[in-house]
């Protein structure tokens, strides 16, 4: 292994900003196939003051982005790294070291180019494994001590416990989309403006329906009620004891 690049990973690891980094991004909402520039201190303030650059690929959640690892030291691309000149500066999209960001702590990045889908498309199914022409990639590895698996692993374990949460997030119930009830006399109240249809359905146990729409805003009414994406209607039936459940299709 040459000595400049073993001198270039010592300078790597001591690497950090010079100075507390600040995000002047504004409020808009995070692109995909945007790579974005901050600290790695702003993620945990336990971590170094270290840049960390990172392109995000998919919007797994709401609010949950997944992100590829970039970094601007491509004298260490392996072959899993993808090569790209993106005008302003050399950079290497790291396809086997993925992690998640919120919202929120993607807004403490600031966006500094934004690939073109296409591009984005060819760095995803490179990472599936197909090789694709045109695209330049760096060197495979001869031994376990070259110098780029070990940059690899101090790459990783930057962003480790950003990595390992996909676990808590597949974790987490899902939450149940609020809607607006309607709670009525009569289903001869009712009318749908998104369609001609509605749908009813009979519920016999009232403690569904409170389990149901636990939460959600719950209108009492005697008017006429047209229904819109994101609203139902319930009306109690007097005879069988139950509710109709009553939502536009």
């Amino acid at each position: 292994m040459a000595r400049w690049l073993k001198s270039l990973f010592k300078d790597y690891l001591q690497e950090e900003l010079d100075e507390e980094f600040v995000s002047n991004s504004s409020d808009n909402p995070p692109i995909v196939g945007g790579i974005y520039f901050g600290s790695l201190q702003s993620l945990n303030e336990n971590k170094p003051n270290k840049p960390l650059y990172f392109l995000i690929v998919d919007k797994i959640y709401e609010g949950i982005y997944e992100v590829l690892k970039v970094s601007d030291h491509y004298e260490f691309a392996k072959n899993t790294d993808v090569i790209m000149d993106i005008g302003t500066m050399k950079i290497i999209v790291e396809t086997d070291n993925n992690f998640y960001l919120s919202q929120d702590e993607i807004s403490k990045f600031i966006l500094i180019h934004q690939l073109p889908e296409d591009q984005l498309k060819d760095i995803l199914i490179f990472r599936d494994g197909d090789v694709l022409e045109g695209l330049q990639t760096g060197y495979t590895p001869l031994s376990e001590d070259d110098v780029r698996n070990k940059f690899k692993q101090e790459e990783f374990d930057q962003i480790k416990d950003f990595h390992l949460r996909i676990f808590e997030i597949m974790a987490e119930p899902e939450e149940s989309p609020q809607v607006k009830v309607y709670k009525l006399k009569s289903i001869s109240q009712v009318c749908s403006l998104v369609s001609a249809k509605i749908q009813i359905t009979f519920v016999e146990d009232t403690a569904i329906i409170n389990e149901w729409f636990k939460g959600c805003e719950t209108v009492e009414t005697d008017e006429f009620v047209s229904l819109e994406e994101g609203e139902v209607a319930i009306c109690p039936d007097p005879v069988k004891g139950g509710f109709y459940l009553i939502e536009p299709l």
